[in-house]
């Protein structure tokens, strides 16, 4: 008797199949009995020999197979082997059927592949047992099998996202690497266009300020005069690109340095004045005696954003004035908050543009671009400025009404240590601090900069040589001793970095006193005063730059160095020219009063630390190393400046220089000298602090 069934769907009406059990047995009653065990829990297949069983397998692939063992035409050792040889069928679970009783015989089975037997006779609630415990055996491998194929297939998936992951990062990479080239790019774009404007503008602004000091009828000079706003207003757009720049890249740094408010706010006077009396306005620049005279902060940038500011102002206002208010807000012995408010009768602003009257690159109408001008980043920059020195702008405006401007900033309070000059108006004549026939050389390549120079120093009865470029210098300073040097620094054959840093070298072989050396450069970025300095240059002036600036540049460091010190190349004995008080008693006393009660405590310290600052420095110098004797003299430097030690700031000046050209040599005399000082200061310090403290 035969039967044969088809497998079943893995699911009927949203139950999962039963299990597959396929039946090989040639004995109608052996089947009767099993398939009445079985059926209710297992969809049965029956085969009455093993060939028959082979054919119903490659139909339909059942769970498990009860395999008898003693059949006709093929028997169920054979048969099992096939299976197991079948790759389709060799991971079904095999049970013999059996009413053998050797252990031999089922040895024999269990080597072929099955799993249990059943011996007969044997009652169906055991057959049905033995089944099911294989089935859960079965299902649980199956779920396994699941559970190992979903994790293949997440782990795959993961390996699939780790590699998206690595192609992002690696085209982030990229990109963060092609941003930071176009930045470079840009910012070496920015730095050379810079120059390239500077240079001519220089020229142009020179040449006008030379011929508005010349005899001419109005027509001409007005002529002048309009190069001369023309010029102006162009390096007014220059450095509003340029600060932009500077500050989206954060590359802008403020200063912290005493200034006087009262003579910034009469500078603005003066400047604008002449601009409001050229447009038939008013202006005032206003200030009550409660305002603080000195304060701590950038000038620089003070006058920038209050000149941004009216600046708009008097370009925005056709009819009526423009005032400027200075109004302490909170002032103490150590801080004051200022408001500067910046009024005027013009255009004025509608609501609906005051959120976009900071952005850069825009202006509150496209008709205002047309008629007045503007790169549309005067605002934007000052509000940036504003916000870096913690400090908050408002406005207030009203279309056809006017606007004004309101912004607060906090300084620090400070006692001015410039003098002021009484009477004197900025801008008014011409200085006249350069000592007559100071020898100056003048290294630049641009004929037409060279003549603009040529002229702003002439009143001065100086005497100046030109050289063409860096190597040309070398040679006129091998042969001539000059006061001061005017070094351009981009230069054809040699450029203005390299050829100071050789004359600098040259200065050490000879035991030269140190020729003070000032860039005059239009690089303008972020940077190159560093690179001036590293170079061994002193100073820098920006181009273009107007007479007076160039000519109190040179002054000052004309005045340095007549107390400057040799620079020291060999055992030299160190004669300082200058006072030879340890202590500038003047100095002492206004730093006295900055501080008030602090001051004895601040002075102590320092002095207490001298010891220390001595060994580290003896320890440096006789371990030859010149870095470190840089490290250790730096703040001496300013200290001793700060606390009026004359004779200690002139030796470790000339120690630094020798120490910042990277060798000791030749310094052991000056090195005794410093640390001779240091044992001088501390003794004078004691003997100025008995019966004061």
């Amino acid at each position: 008797m035969e039967s044969h069934s088809v497998a079943m769907p893995i699911e009927e009406s949203g139950e999962a199949r039963k299990s597959i059990v396929l039946l090989v047995d040639d004995q109608p009653e052996n089947i009767d009995i099993i398939r009445s065990a079985l059926d209710e829990h297992f969809q049965i297949l029956v085969a009455t020999h093993g060939v028959k069983a082979l054919q119903v397998v490659r139909r339909v692939v059942p769970d498990i197979i009860l395999l008898d063992i003693m059949m006709p035409v093929m028997d169920g050792y054979e048969t099992c082997q096939r299976m197991k040889e079948d790759p389709r069928t060799a991971m079904i679970p095999v049970i013999f059927l059996t009413a053998k009783t050797e252990f031999e015989d089922e040895a024999r089975g269990l080597a072929l592949g099955a799993i249990d037997y059943i011996r007969k006779p044997s009652s169906p609630q055991i057959i049905l047992a033995r089944v099911k415990n294989i089935e859960h055996l079965l299902l649980a491998r199956r779920a396994l099998e699941l559970k190992n194929h979903a994790l293949e297939n997440a782990r795959l998936k993961a390996e699939e996202a780790l590699e998206r992951l690595a192609e992002n990062e690696r085209d982030l990479h990229a990109a963060m690497l092609a941003a930071e080239r176009a930045n470079m790019a840009k910012s070496e774009f920015l730095a050379v266009m810079s120059h390239e404007i500077r240079t001519p503008l220089n020229g142009i602004l020179g040449m006008a300020e030379l011929l508005m000091d010349l005899e001419m009828s109005d027509e001409y000079r007005l002529y002048v005069e309009t190069i001369r706003r023309s010029g102006e207003n162009l390096l007014v757009i220059i450095n509003d690109i340029l600060d932009f720049s500077k500050i989206e890249a954060g590359r802008l740094e403020l200063e912290e340095i005493p200034f006087s408010l009262w003579g910034l706010l009469d500078e603005l006077q003066f400047i604008f004045g002449q601009v409001a009396s050229s447009k038939e306005l008013a202006i005032r620049v206003e200030h009550d005696g409660l305002l603080p005279r000195d304060l701590i902060g950038d000038p620089v940038r003070v006058r920038q954003i209050l000149t941004n500011l009216l600046s708009n102002a008097l370009k925005f206002t056709e009819f009526g004035g423009v005032s400027l208010q200075a109004e302490p807000l909170k002032v103490s012995a150590d801080h004051a908050r200022i408001a500067f408010v910046v009024r005027d009768t013009g255009i004025g602003i509608s609501p609906e543009n005051f959120d976009r009257l900071f952005d850069a690159f825009s202006q509150v109408d496209s008709s205002t671009t047309r008629k007045f001008g503007g790169t549309g980043l005067g605002l934007s920059i000052t509000n940036r400025l504003v916000q870096m020195m913690d400090g908050e702008i408002t406005v207030r405006s009203q279309l056809g009404s006017g606007s004004t401007f309101r912004v607060e900033i906090p300084f620090k309070m400070a006692r001015s240590s410039l003098p002021e000059r009484e009477g004197a108006a900025p801008g008014d004549g011409v200085p006249t601090e350069i000592p007559a026939n100071a020898s100056i050389l003048l290294v630049e390549d641009d004929p037409i900069n060279l003549a603009v120079i040529k002229g702003m120093l002439q009143p001065y009865r100086v005497r100046l040589e030109a050289a063409q470029n860096g190597r040309v210098a070398l040679g006129k300073l091998a042969k001539s001793t000059f006061d001061l040097v005017l070094m351009d620094c981009l230069m054809p054959e040699m450029d203005g970095y390299a050829a100071c840093r050789e004359f600098r070298a040259m200065e050490l072989t000879s035991r030269a006193l140190r020729t003070p050396v000032i860039a005059l450069t239009a690089n303008a970025m972020q940077g190159d005063r560093e690179k001036c300095l590293a170079a061994g240059m002193d100073d820098y002036l920006s181009k273009p730059f107007k007479r007076h600036a160039l000519v109190e540049m040179i002054a000052l460091w004309l005045s340095q160095a007549k107390c400057q010190t040799a620079v020291v190349t060999q055992p030299v004995a160190v004669e300082p020219t200058c006072a030879r008080e340890p202590i500038d008693r003047e100095k002492i006393q206004e730093l006295q009063e900055d501080l008030g009660d602090d001051f004895f405590k601040v002075f102590r310290t320092f002095q207490t630390g001298l010891p220390d600052r001595s060994a580290r420095l003896a320890a440096a110098i006789q371990a030859n190393d010149a870095n470190q004797v840089h490290m250790e003299v730096h703040s001496l430097k300013s200290l001793s400046a700060q606390f009026g030690l004359v004779v200690l700031r002139e030796l470790v000046v000339a120690l630094d220089n020798k120490a910042r050209s990277g060798s000791l040599e030749g310094t052991a005399e000056l090195a005794e000298r410093v640390l001779e000082e240091i044992r001088t200061a501390d003794m004078a310090i004691s003997a100025y602090l008995v019966g004061r403290s």
